[in-house]
């Protein structure tokens, strides 16, 4: 684990296998492309951006995040809006666009939402002025936000390790299927990430004393963590951090360089003003958030008392699970590392962690599993935080010292060459999906097909849409906030008796609860995924 104290400057050499091993040629064409021609190069030499482009072209890791991208762009209007997540948020998002209330994101029947803070959600409202209410509108600012996050870990990386390890670690970020699922999803996590990963960046730099305006971003990364998922993101921050201060000694290093006083009023310059503003405006808002969202749902397995949703029961340690999975193969490669590293004696544990620079990667990763180790609630979702060092480290894997053997090395280096090669296949994989399985399925988690049905129907602009038990988020979103909701069979005969022109959307799973006298008062359109589209019969229900 050389790479974890090992300067940007050190050349990779070259490997040359087998011309027929395509994961040898791999390393080869990374390892020339990148040493030779653009760490050796200066800029000055680079004589114009075409040649610039052109050398990226030639770059495999550039044309594998250039695929991932462009396909999650293109594809993010193919598929409607699913619930409950996305079509909820969605909904919060078009309700703020409608009311013209920036300050409380609004719930159902324009209940506050005190679920988080809606950074997420304003970044959300500007994209669907931009473009109007849309699939591709409603993704777009996570997309960005992701985007933002790979070009901050490239730019980190680079300046620690080299441009070479920097593609490496970018690819492999991107193309974790985690990640790029998130990427273009309606969710708050990769706001947080990206608030999480600007802060534990901007704090190394502090400590390397690279200028005093990396402080400021240190808390400018946590005031977007702050206004993306609330408190939590101030202990993923911080609990690291301390964490590391402690064990290397650095405490009065950070105190020296890092702007305490001005950052800290920079950071509630940020956020304060909302979080008083919500609470003037929703009195209770606090309470709820900060005991219900954050206490409640920490310590309590199956809160119940989420107001926006289900919360997910989960066992002690559940999160390192979670980790293993969604960092998978990239988790599998670390543990790996480090048990062969111990194993052969080659390192102890002890002189790994006495390495400032592998410390604060391996407690940027771990602290977040730490933390929620004894949640009662957890979630895939909660790990993206970790992904970012998780990938440094593994592509700081291919600056490892070799052992007596090269043949140590040469392993290492096709692994993550292969996982690399690999990485393509997750957007081609999610390409697929989108084009030919999503078509098939996309009815049974949206409403949208239901409604665009109902909209078709001849004078529907005057027509009512009513929900048996319980109203979609996605169903809201789609109509525009024009459908409504009874909680009992008893109500369809009287709302077809004073509407001529009602229309109803009935669960597939309670058709039991219809009477075959209702069903007198119902002419059946056609079934849509999890629910079945009646035009309410005025007639035969008065007789």
């Amino acid at each position: 684990m050389e790479f974890l104290v090992k300067s940007k400057s050190q050349a990779m050499p070259i490997i040359s296998d087998n011309n027929s091993d395509i994961t040898s040629r791999f390393i080869s064409i990374i390892d020339s492309s990148f040493n030779q021609r653009l760490t050796a190069i200066k800029p000055a030499q680079q004589h114009s951006k075409k040649n610039l482009f052109s050398t990226l072209l030639r770059n495999p890791y550039f044309l594998i995040i250039l695929i991932a991208f462009t396909i999650r762009l293109t594809t993010m209007g193919l598929y409607p809006i699913g619930d409950t997540t996305e079509a909820r948020y969605s909904e919060i998002a078009r309700k703020m666009v409608e009311t013209g209330n920036w300050i409380m994101p609004q719930y159902e029947n324009g209940e506050p939402f005190w679920g988080k803070p809606p950074l997420s959600i304003w970044l959300q409202a500007i994209t669907f002025k931009m473009f109007g209410y849309g699939e591709f509108a409603a993704r777009l600012s996570t997309l960005i936000v992701s985007l933002l996050t790979v070009m901050l870990v490239f730019s980190f990386t680079k300046q620690q390790l080299g441009r070479g390890v920097a593609w490496i670690a970018t690819t492999l970020l991107t193309t974790n299927t985690l990640f790029y699922l998130l990427s273009g999803a309606v969710l708050m996590d990769p706001l947080l990430t990206l608030g999480t990963t600007l802060s534990m960046i901007a704090f190394w730099h502090v400590i390397k004393d690279r200028g005093r305006h990396w402080g400021y971003w240190f808390f400018v990364g946590i005031s977007i963590g702050l206004m993306a998922k609330g408190p939590v993101a101030g202990v993923l921050i911080t609990l690291p951090i301390i964490i590391w201060l402690s064990l290397s000694s650095n405490w009065i290093t950070a105190w020296q360089r890092l702007p305490v006083f001005s950052g800290t009023l920079l950071m509630l310059t940020l956020t304060l003003p909302w979080y008083i503003l919500a609470e003037k405006t929703t009195p209770g808002f606090l309470e709820y958030y900060i005991i219900g969202e954050h206490w409640e749902r920490f310590t309590t397995a199956g809160w119940q008392g989420n107001r926006y949703g289900s919360t997910h029961s989960s066992y002690m340690g559940a999160i390192w699970v979670e980790w293993l999975i969604a960092a998978f193969p990239m988790s599998l490669i670390l543990i790996t590392a480090l048990v062969s590293v111990i194993w052969n004696k080659k390192y102890s544990a002890l002189s790994i962690l006495s390495e400032p620079w592998s410390l604060y990667l391996i407690l940027w990763t771990s602290a977040l599993m730490l933390f929620f180790t004894f949640s009662g609630n957890v979630i895939t979702t909660y790990v993206q935080p970790a992904l970012p060092a998780t990938a440094i480290l593994v592509a700081g894997l291919w600056l490892i010292k070799p052992l007596k053997t090269n043949s140590g090395k040469k392993q290492t280096r096709k692994s993550i060459a292969v996982i690399t090669i690999a990485g393509v296949l997750i957007p081609l994989i999610y390409l697929a999906v989108v084009l030919f399985h999503m078509p098939k399925v996309a009815n049974h988690n949206s409403e949208k097909f239901l409604i665009n049905k109902f909209n078709s129907i001849e004078n529907s602009k005057n027509a009512r849409l009513i929900y048996l038990y319980i109203l979609p988020s996605s169903a809201e979103f789609y109509s525009r906030g024009k459908t409504e909701v009874i909680h009992s069979t008893a109500e369809i005969r009287g709302n077809v008796i004073i509407s001529k022109n009602v229309f109803f959307a009935i669960p597939v799973d309670y058709m039991a609860d219809i009477t075959d006298k209702m069903k007198l008062c119902l002419n059946k359109i056609d079934r849509y995924g999890r629910y079945i589209l009646f035009k309410g019969n005025q007639q035969n229900c008065k007789t």
